[in-house]
Formats: structure tokens, C-alpha cells, sequence
């Protein structure tokens, strides 16, 4: 039988979906297909449509720009660059104890802005309401402190973002972005018999700025104090902005993990953490003859991608909060990537000790319902702290619609890191191959053919990359270990004290390291870890013997920083002297320079001093650009 629309209602539909364009016909036929689907429901078959569509009219506003018409951004940005200017340039009576000439020096804006932003506080209040009408509460949602003069510079930057129009025009463009491809995953395109994890006019957007950067970093030049000269193309292939770099880093550190939980005794688990089914948008099945589809999820309320992944974001801190009330130590890498739909999912490995646990790490509540959902087996055993793991993970990942068919299957999945020979292979089953395939197809598809669903994994990783950057989301997360910037200017320092020996090989320069160590003989076991760092096949060795050393105490590094900054003329004195470089918005620039070792020891990592050289695009002829900013290579 078929259902027949109410023909008001159908006409409000058609009109509420009149602002979205070329993504009118699937919107529209979304809401329909939501209406039959409820038919003879109570209170009404259009209610849960209705509500879905006021939702994605609402997510189309930004202010009051509508999200499915690119062209009117600039315009529109503009008008709301002025609109900031005016709201700003309100001249308020000053309190008698408040000097606003000062005030305006050192925020380095115009003393008009000061009072319209401080004068009033429901004047401020109307600007904050304002920007929260297009989802922007991280330049004025900041906490005064006691540093007045620091309060004051971090409001002349805010006050110069709102005023301007390329500050704003970044913003919509990447809300438009975002709203282009949720729009597509109700189009019911986005899917894994269609367009699998994001839409083609993600994918085609995100490519051409790709290449729009490229293009940019090859025709501008830096040189050096040297004299050297490299393109920022050619640079950019040497850090980790080149995939197979930045692949190659993460599985140092993820196998430096291996050795550092085998140094400790501890033992790994692999988890998967996936949303419920409200926020899967279509279903993947594959039949027995091997051929597979998507077909639409009916459970799917209209979360977006970012609706999801902050579920799971949210979701792993209340893990965190209980296992640090539960005195655990462990440590690992976090994986997202997107389901064919473009839904998120985690993949987590980690480390812990697999001991019975100390009396001050009994489990919780939480941990004992956990531990009763698992089997009778040490994987969710509570009394080691590696069950507790997965005993809270277990318990809040099914605290969310937990009756669901399928729930206690697929929600939570928990493996054990197996020892032993691997009969397939012939090697010892490594805690690195259980995640090295969701951390290459992430990256570059490197060493695997086709991704889950049948896709080359080259093409499946420029459309994961394409969905990680449209929706914000963080493809890597390193859990416990130290900084990853530590690593880095180790690398660098290794090699400032190495030289190349007579043999062509790269070997640590024990004289002058001995000269630098000699007021701290125990330093000379940092250099055996700089030596280790000569070699990537000891690299993984290396980033276990950091890690240990800084468990005990024997090494402590710090980032050490330093202002960017530019000669100016002291008129008093006459003499040229350092002043903090500001950025575009007032900000005070600083630069990563070295490590402060054991808290006495500056090491600069970072020697050279470097100018930009910007090449002219009809004559390509360089043309200097004075530039005092941090080097962008290794001395």
C-alpha cells in the first residue's frame, strides 16, 4: 500500500529544502523516505522527519550565510569584517582606574577597539553571541590570568581576527566543506557500493588545494647562512609532511613501544572501539557468492561525521579519567579512520603491566560489571592491569545503547597480542603488524593491495586523508611515551655530533661529546642513545631507551624555545637589538631551537640562520624577502 504525503506538509518540505541548491532532490527524497519509514507512528509519521530536516536547516545557516551557495562567502565575510570594525569602534566611558591609551599600546590595536571590547561587558557578550551563531567559541572563550600585558596581547590578536576578512573567509570555507559532505552522506552517496568514505567533491576539493600548496612550496626558495639555496618543495620531501616519512616515524616509535613494554615485562592488547548504530548512515553486508552492498541503516538519527567522532572522543576520556583513578600505567597509539560511510572507529593498542595488580589498583564498580560481561579467561581478568584495561574500556564503550542486537559483538573488540611463532609467516607475532596496516592505509597504502572493502589501497588513502581533513579529525594519537618533539631534535642533534668515519659510515664524535658531558659523566649514556640514533634500524631501540631513562629518572629533556625575532634600531643607544618578531594578529612568534637537557644543558639543534626567497611566476627570478625566521632543515 502506498503512502500518501499530506500535501501542506510536503509543501513546507519543498520550500525548507529550496536553500540547498543542486542538494535539494536528496534532501528532499531523505525526508520522504524518513516519513514512509514511520508511517502510522505516533504522534505523528512527520515528526521525526520534520525534526531531521529543522536539524540539517539549522546546520546550513553559518550566522546567516547560507552553506550550500559557496559564491556569497567572500562577500559575506566581508560584511562581517566591517560589522566587527563597527561593533568595535564603539567608544565606551572608561573606568577612572583603567587607562585605555596603555591598554591599547600593548595590545597593539587602536584604543577604540580596547573600549568597545572591555567597555561594556554586554557589549562584548553580543559579540561572543554573535560568533557562536557560526560556531566559533575558541578566540573568545579565553580565561584572564595574572599576566595583564600577556591578557591584553592575546585580545589584540582576537580583535584582529575578528577584522579580518581572510580570517573569516578560512572559517567558512571549512564549514562549507564539512556541510558539503554531511549533505552527501544523506544524499545516501557516501557509501561503500558508491562514493566510500567521503564524497567526490571532498575528494576533487581537497586534492586541488593539495596541489595549490605544492605549487606554492615549489616556487618559493629559501636560503641559508651558507649560501645554500632549496625550495620548500624539496624540503617539505624531507620532513614529515612526506607520507612515507611520516609512516616510516610512526612505526619507529610504535615498534620503539614494543621494545619498551618487553624491557618493562608489560603485555599488549589490540581494541577497536566503534560508534553505536544511530550514527552509521548505511549498512555493508558481503554474500556468500562474495559479492557485497550497502544498504541504508534505519537505526541512523543524522549524526554527522563530527557527531560521531566526538562521541568516541569524549568516550575515551571518561576511560582515561578511570584508569587514572585506578593508578594504571600504560601506554600505546590511538588509529581513527572512517567506516565506508565516513562513521569513525578507533583502533587502539596498548600496554600494560599483565600482573596481578597492588591493593591501590583494585577495580572499580565499573571494572566488576565489566569484568562480568567478559569471558572466563585473562583477557578482562581485573586483577592485572592490563585486564583493567579492558575491563573499562569494555564497560563504558557499552554503556551507550547497550540492548542493541550486535552490541556486545562489534561495539568493543579486544584482542590479545599473541606470543610466540606465527605458523603464516614463520616470525614471532609482533604487536607492530596488528596496527601497521591501519597506520599504512591511513597514510600512503603502502604494502597493502585492497583495503576491508575491496578498494586499492592508494586511491582508499588520498580519500582518507580527504575525509581526516575535511572533519577535523586527528588520523594518530600517541599515548604516554614522551614527546614526539624530543624525538625529533634528538634526530637533529645526532647529527651535530657525528662524523663521517673512514670507513663512509656516520659515527658519534666521542671527543668532542666527552667535552660537552664533562661536568656529568652519567650524560655519556645519552650519547650511546644519540649513537643509536645514527642507524634507522636502531631507531626503534633508541626510542626504547629514551622512554626507560626518563621512566627512571636517569635523563630529563626539555623543549627549549626562542622568540623569532627581528633587528630594530634602540634610539637611545643606536645600537641594532632583538626584538619578539609579532605574527599577522600581534602574537609574539617562537621556535622550537634545541633541548634543555637535565635542566643546565642548552643543546641547539637548529644552527642556521635562514632568508625566504619568493620567485617571481612570469620571470621566475628570485626576489629576496627579509626573513628572520627559524631554519627548516637540520644544520
Amino acid at each position: 500500500m502506498s503512502f500518501h504525503f499530506s500535501a501542506p506538509l510536503l509543501h513546507l518540505a519543498n520550500q525548507d529544502t529550496e536553500r540547498f541548491g543542486s542538494l535539494k532532490p536528496g534532501v528532499l527524497n531523505c525526508w520522504k523516505r524518513l516519513v514512509t519509514r514511520s508511517a502510522g507512528a505516533r504522534p505523528s509519521p512527520y515528526y521525526q522527519a520534520n525534526r531531521w530536516l529543522a536539524r540539517l536547516v539549522k546546520q546550513a545557516r553559518w550566522g546567516r550565510l547560507n552553506l550550500s551557495d559557496a559564491s556569497n562567502i567572500p562577500d559575506y565575510c566581508d560584511r562581517q569584517a566591517n560589522l566587527m570594525n563597527k561593533m568595535l569602534a564603539c567608544h565606551w566611558v572608561p573606568p577612572s582606574h583603567f587607562n585605555w591609551a596603555v591598554a591599547a599600546r600593548i595590545a597593539d590595536v587602536h584604543e577604540s577597539d580596547i573600549r568597545g571590547a572591555l567597555g561594556d561587558p554586554g557589549h562584548w557578550f553580543r559579540i561572543q553571541r554573535m560568533l557562536a551563531a557560526h560556531g566559533i567559541t575558541e578566540v573568545t572563550n579565553r580565561k584572564w590570568s595574572d599576566d595583564i600585558e600577556e591578557d591584553l596581547r592575546n585580545l589584540g590578536g582576537v580583535i584582529k581576527r575578528l577584522k579580518d576578512p581572510a580570517w573569516w573567509e578560512r572559517k567558512a570555507r571549512k564549514a562549507h566543506a564539512q556541510f558539503v559532505d554531511d549533505c552527501a552522506r544523506v544524499c545516501g552517496l557516501v557509501n561503500g557500493s558508491k562514493q566510500i568514505y567521503c564524497a567526490d567533491d571532498s575528494v576533487n576539493y581537497w586534492q586541488s588545494r593539495q596541489r595549490e600548496n605544492w605549487q606554492t612550496l615549489e616556487e618559493t626558495e629559501i636560503e641559508n647562512d651558507l649560501g645554500q639555496v632549496f625550495t620548500l618543495a624539496e624540503l617539505s620531501l624531507k620532513s614529515t609532511s612526506n607520507p612515507s616519512i611520516r609512516r616510516m616515524e610512526l612505526m619507529t616509535r610504535l615498534k620503539g613501544f614494543e621494545y619498551l613494554a618487553e624491557a618493562l615485562g608489560y603485555k599488549g592488547t589490540f581494541i577497536t572501539l566503534t560508534c553505536p548504530s544511530r550514527f552509521h548512515a548505511f549498512n555493508y553486508r558481503k554474500t556468500k557468492g562474495g559479492k557485497s552492498f550497502a544498504f541504508e541503516n534505519k537505526k541512523w538519527d543524522g549524526s554527522t561525521v563530527r557527531d560521531a567522532q566526538i562521541y568516541l572522543r569524549n568516550l575515551w576520556a571518561r576511560i582515561r579519567a578511570e584508569l587514572s583513578r585506578c593508578d594504571i600505567d600504560y601506554f600505546g597509539f590511538r588509529v581513527a579512520e572512517p567506516h565506508h560511510d565516513g562513521c569513525p572507529h578507533w583502533h587502539l593498542l596498548l600496554f600494560a603491566a599483565d600482573l596481578p595488580s597492588t591493593p591501590t589498583d583494585q577495580p572499580t564498580e565499573s571494572g566488576q560489571d565489566s569484568a562480568r560481561a567478559l569471558p572466563d579467561d585473562s583477557i578482562g581478568n581485573p586483577r592485572t592491569a592490563l585486564g583493567m584495561v579492558e575491563c573499562v574500556v569494555r564497560d563504558y564503550g557499552l554503556r551507550a545503547d547497550p540492548t542493541e542486537p550486535g552490541a556486545a559483538k562489534r561495539r568493543v573488540k579486544i584482542e590479545r597480542i599473541r606470543e610466540g611463532i606465527n605458523p603464516d609467516t614463520g616470525r614471532p607475532f609482533s604487536a607492530t603488524g596488528y596496527i601497521a596496516k591501519y597506520i599504512s592505509k591511513n597514510i600512503d597504502g603502502y604494502g597493502i593491495a585492497d583495503d576491508l572493502y575491496g578498494q586499492e589501497a592508494k586511491r582508499s588513502s588520498d580519500r582518507i586523508r580527504a575525509w581526516a581533513s575535511t572533519h577535523s579529525i586527528r588520523q594518530f594519537q600517541q599515548i604516554g611515551g614522551i614527546p614526539v618533539t624530543h624525538w625529533r631534535e634528538l634526530r637533529r642533534i645526532a647529527a651535530v655530533f657525528t662524523c663521517t668515519g673512514e670507513d663512509g659510515n656516520r659515527h658519534l664524535d666521542h671527543q668532542l661529546w666527552l667535552k660537552w658531558c664533562e661536568e656529568k659523566p652519567h650524560l655519556r649514556e645519552f650519547g650511546i642513545a644519540l649513537r643509536l640514533l645514527e642507524s634507522d634500524t636502531d631507531a626503534a631501540q633508541a626510542w626504547c631507551k629514551l622512554n626507560l631513562w626518563i621512566r627512571q629518572g636517569r635523563i630529563e629533556l626539555e623543549t627549549l624555545y626562542q622568540a623569532v625575532s627581528e633587528k630594530a634600531l634602540n634610539t637611545w643607544t643606536g645600537e641594532l637589538i632583538d626584538q619578539p618578531k609579532p605574527g599577522k594578529y600581534g602574537e609574539h612568534s617562537i621556535t622550537v631551537k634545541g633541548l634543555v637537557v637535565d635542566g643546565w644543558k642548552d643543546v641547539f639543534s637548529r644552527l642556521r640562520s635562514w632568508r625566504v626567497l619568493r620567485r617571481n611566476r612570469k620571470s621566475h627570478q628570485p626576489t629576496p624577502i627579509d626573513y628572520d625566521g627559524p631554519p627548516l632543515v637540520p644544520a
